[in-house]
């Protein structure tokens, strides 16, 4: 894992070495994992605290991900309260990159 990553669980070594072979954004990677442990959402700030990152390189990948709709927020729901805005992962859409993903490299 890059030194800007500190998760508080790291990654196992062979998934570390797997994220490394496919050249995936191990950020990004702790940035999903981080969602996907929380259903009920995140803030980035609570994000960038908790995989120890800067607030501004998650809140960027965030957007990202919210643009390629692997990731949902309150505001999309109209859900939202106040200032803060909350970050969720949308499963289907992870796994359907994921699923194209693996066909794609597969050959498929």
């Amino acid at each position: 894992m890059p030194k800007y990553v500190r998760p508080s669980t790291p990654a196992p070594a062979l998934t570390e070495a797997a994220i490394a072979m496919l050249g995936i954004n191990p950020l990004r990677t702790e940035i999903i994992r981080y969602l996907a442990q929380h259903p009920d959402g995140a803030t980035s700030g609570t994000i960038a605290r908790a995989i120890g990152a800067e607030y501004r390189t998650v809140y960027g990948h965030l957007r990202q991900l919210v643009e390629a709709n692997g990731v949902l927020t309150d505001g999309d729901t109209g859900n939202r309260k106040g200032q803060w805005v909350i970050y969720r992962l949308n499963p289907p859409a992870l796994e359907m990159a994921q699923d194209e993903y693996r066909r794609y490299t597969a050959g498929n």
